[in-house]
């Protein structure tokens, strides 16, 4: 499990992760003041799961709005959601030991927890007792109790069984991403085995513990591993590792309205955010505050593990009679040593082609992009050796539409 981090509101954070460094695993939490000096808690010793007795792992957790944390965590027997202060101590009226999600539920890393905007939390795991392993979400209040309204600790299941006659999996559902939706509901991401090998769902759930209108029981399909973020109206935008491509793996997203429904020009393959040789793992994602995203992900095109980030304004709320625009962006590396990725949006089936031209308007690289068709893409171009150092531009035309963008070369 990948440590997590929040921030406190006065300019430090909280940081949870595993320790793995004992004869036992258990989870340990972090508050950083502002200064970079922290003081450390760890779960075990508060909770007295540890030193054999049971294990504790997986914490993730997220602000609770009063300058403390909620954190949740698989142990032993179950799920466990635990309110601290900004001095790492229980919260009045919590046990040192946490509320129980569900009685009996499955140790597993697929625990999730973030505000319900009210004081209180929402708190996401994979249940166990029957063998559909269901996503479960409850949600708590400020002081520990389950919130009115909720079937109690066992909360709510927002996936079943699977619907492919005979399939046998282990595990038929692993939770990924919880966000809040803005207007007191939660937003989760998770992957299904449903039907397969693993798809992507995420569902909207309101403040009552109900389904959002419009919603289909169990969300609308996508595809595996995903990070969520809300759109600022009630809807998602998913980005997830996509192994359709094997042994390539690719990244792309979705942004699905506050109806469920997924939003032009995305479809239930995803916008393409990047693809090509080698693997594209571990994406992450953030609003920039305008209805876009900032994505960053794990990329070993070049053979390492690189990190690469990419900033898309268009994957913002839209029309039901949205059209894909012409554009061209996310051109990098700048500088280049010889090779730059381009991504580009076409409008349609329509001739298009993609060049690299220098200063004096010579054009030494000419792409053919109609056969690619509509949507997004990413597009490879290999600088010729004879082409010097300097300045140079990309144009993308389609029809009597241009972009042009500009990227030094470094020889």
């Amino acid at each position: 499990m990948l440590s997590v981090a929040t921030p406190d509101g006065t300019g430090g954070a909280f940081v949870s992760f595993t320790d793995h460094e004992r004869f036992y695993d258990t989870g340990l939490v972090r508050h950083y003041s502002a200064d970079g000096t922290f003081i450390e808690v760890s779960l075990g010793s508060l909770t007295g799961c540890g030193n054999y007795t049971c294990f504790l792992f997986s914490p993730t957790l997220c602000p609770d709005g009063a300058g403390g944390a909620f954190v949740v965590w698989s142990q032993g027997g179950g799920a466990r959601v635990l309110r601290l202060t900004s001095q790492l101590t229980p919260a009045p009226g919590w046990p040192n030991a946490g509320v129980p999600a569900e009685a009996g539920a499955m140790s597993n890393p697929y625990v999730g927890v973030c505000s319900d905007g009210a004081g209180g939390a929402y708190v996401v795991w994979q249940g166990y007792p029957t063998y559909e392993h269901p996503i479960r979400i409850l949600r708590v209040t400020s002081s520990g109790t389950v919130a009115p309204g909720w079937p109690g600790n066992a909360g709510v299941a927002l996936s079943t069984s699977p619907t492919l006659p005979g399939t046998q999996r282990p595990y038929h559902g692993a939770f990924c991403s919880i966000v809040p939706d803005g207007f007191g509901g939660a937003l989760v991401a998770w992957t299904d085995q449903r039907a397969d090998t693993g798809d992507v769902y995420v569902q909207r759930v309101l403040a009552d513990g109900s389904i959002a209108p419009g919603w289909p029981q169990g969300g609308p399909g996508l595809q595996q591993n995903p990070v969520i973020t809300a759109d600022g109206t009630g809807g998602a935008i998913v980005v997830w590792q996509d192994e359709r491509t094997a042994p390539d793996f690719a990244i792309r997203a979705s942004h699905v309205n506050a109806h469920g429904a997924l939003v032009p020009p995305a479809t239930s393959k995803g916008v393409l955010v990047s693809a090509g040789p080698g693997l594209r793992i571990f994406p992450r994602i953030a609003s920039d505050g305008s209805g876009g995203v900032f994505i960053a992900w794990v990329d070993y095109r070049s053979g390492n593990a690189d990190i690469y980030a990419s900033h898309f304004p268009d994957l913002h709320p839209a029309s039901a009679d949205h059209e894909s625009v012409l554009s061209l962006e996310g051109l990098r590396p700048n500088p280049s040593h010889g090779v730059i990725t381009c991504l580009v949006d076409l409008r349609g089936s329509e001739p298009a082609t993609l060049e690299l031209l220098d200063l004096a308007g010579r054009v030494w690289v000419h792409r053919d992009l109609g056969s690619l068709g509509s949507g997004s893409h990413e597009v490879v171009i290999r600088t010729p050796a004879a082409m010097g150092s300097g300045l140079c531009f990309v144009r993308l035309t389609q029809s009597s539409d241009v972009r042009v963008s500009r990227i030094s070369i470094l020889r």
